[in-house]
């Protein structure tokens, strides 16, 4: 290592690389670059433990040198990566009888080695066995967040079921939130519609740089519709039980947002240019009929509207009755997931939404009474897809009578399904039975320019050579 840099200023620079793995790249460089990242930084730059750990706060208390490298907190459950990730090397073990094991200096000690982090960037506090503080003093340690200028990221589930908010203060906890960089915010959970939440909301009324807000737990009604977040641009929402006007204003108000998850179902008369850059949606059916209706309203009204360019449609809706939608642009939708209809509807589909590349369908009526008939509709439906020509992922969950894939039949239907969609990649179809009881096979088909070799590699394996390419499966239960 070259010595005309000091061990301060290497340490700075080593504290601006943020992901563990460059880090020991880094100091697999040379002995004295590993001397200084070992454990000094490898060891703090993320946290994540399914429980409470007031050792650890205690220790990063008095090692503020070492709470500064934290970049990224996991306190709880949130699916993932669920593998603990605590610093050792340098942490005294801790006494039971600490002084830690005091709720309040626990909350008191947690807060303030939260302060120190002034490089924390992530917060992820999900759901844990034990409260990761009382829920008396759980006030102060969000106090504390509050001041986190340099966080990005901020994650909070809290649920009444999993532990006894009866603890909690009844009074509002009056929480003014200055997080100037904050990108992405997710509430999850039911415990926001308590009094000492009521003020949660304000950390996103004033935030410029809010991209991803997701709160699912939260009910937004007229005290939230004055919420202007101008860098929106995907939006997670309840907006359950509502009909108050003022949600109308709000949708219109963020004009950014490209992705929009709702739940809800009443009717909502949307005003015009609302959602110009709506990309995604997924939500019930009845909020896609409250957008056309409005865009034929604002068609009678006198205006031009432009058809929604939504690339990714998730509602459950007959593919007889998206047909009829005007307010879609057919050429932008790629990505789909309706319910099934005719085998006639799902033709109109194929060849009115000509660019769909994943379609995912629920079961329909007419496989339900060809079943009752002791038909198997399964061939026929293959050849449906030929109207969907640019067809990537095709997933079906149908009530199917049981498929016997003997290597015969299954290389037929492969050899149909590659000739058919020239561009199919995935294939899986899910045959639910009447007791309550499911099997499913997922077919991948992999094209490939190579010598032809159409010899069997297994059972549920083999290839298929059509106009001169090699056309490699396998089944796979799932």
């Amino acid at each position: 290592m070259a010595h005309d840099l000091s061990t301060e200023l290497y340490n700075e620079i080593f504290s601006q690389i943020d992901l563990r793995a460059d880090l020991i790249n880094v100091a697999c460089a040379c002995r004295s670059f590993a001397s200084l990242i070992l454990p000094l930084h490898s060891e703090y730059r993320v946290i994540r433990a399914a429980g409470p750990v007031p050792w650890i706060w205690t220790h990063l208390v008095g090692r503020p040198d070492l709470a500064r490298n934290i970049r990224e907190i996991y306190l709880g459950y949130f699916g993932g990566d669920s593998i603990e990730r605590l610093p050792t090397s340098l942490v005294k073990e801790v006494n039971d009888n600490d002084s830690t094991t005091d709720d309040l200096v626990a909350a008191r000690t947690m807060a303030a080695a939260l302060v120190e982090m002034t490089r924390l960037e992530v917060i992820s506090w999900g759901i844990t066995e034990e409260p990761v503080v009382s829920l008396r003093y759980q006030h102060i340690v969000l106090q504390a967040m509050t001041r986190l200028s340099p966080l990005k990221s901020l994650t909070l589930l809290f649920d009444t079921k999993f532990s006894d908010w009866s603890q909690l203060p009844e009074e509002d906890s009056g929480l003014m939130w200055d997080l100037p960089n904050l990108k992405v915010v997710y509430l999850g959970g039911n415990a926001w519609t308590l009094p000492c939440y009521q003020t949660i909301l304000g950390l996103t009324q004033s935030s410029q740089t809010l991209e991803t807000l997701s709160i699912p737990g939260i009910v937004l009604d007229k005290h939230h519709s004055e919420i202007n977040l101008p860098s929106l641009k995907e939006l997670d929402a309840g907006f359950e039980f509502i009909i108050d006007p003022n949600i109308s204003h709000f949708l219109k108000r963020h004009t950014s947002v490209e992705t929009l998850t709702l739940a809800f179902k009443e009717p909502l008369s949307l005003l015009p240019g609302t959602l110009p850059h709506l990309r995604s949606l997924t939500a019930p059916v009845e909020f896609l009929r409250s957008m056309e209706a409005s865009y034929q309203h604002w068609i009678s009204e006198g205006f031009c509207p432009t058809p929604w360019r939504i690339c990714k449609l998730n509602v459950r809706v007959c593919l007889a009755e998206l047909l009829t939608f005007t307010c879609l642009d057919r050429g932008a939708l790629h990505h789909l997931h309706v319910r099934d209809d005719s085998p006639e509807e799902v033709r109109r589909t194929g060849e009115l939404f000509t660019n769909i590349k994943h379609i995912s369908v629920a079961p329909s009526k007419w496989i339900l009474i060809a079943i009752e008939e002791g038909q198997t509709p399964f061939d026929e439906w293959v050849k449906l897809l030929a109207s969907f020509k640019n067809v990537e992922t095709f997933m079906d969950v149908g009530p199917y009578s049981p498929i016997a894939w003997d290597d015969h039949r299954l290389r037929a239907a492969v050899f149909t399904l590659a000739s058919l969609c020239p561009k199919l990649q995935k294939f899986t179809q899910t045959i639910c039975a009447f007791e309550n009881s499911s099997a499913s096979s997922r077919i991948c088909i992999k094209r490939r320019k190579i010598s032809c070799d159409t010899t069997s590699t297994g059972t549920g394996q083999g290839t298929v050579v059509l106009n001169g390419e090699l056309i490699w499966y396998e089944v796979l239960e799932t």
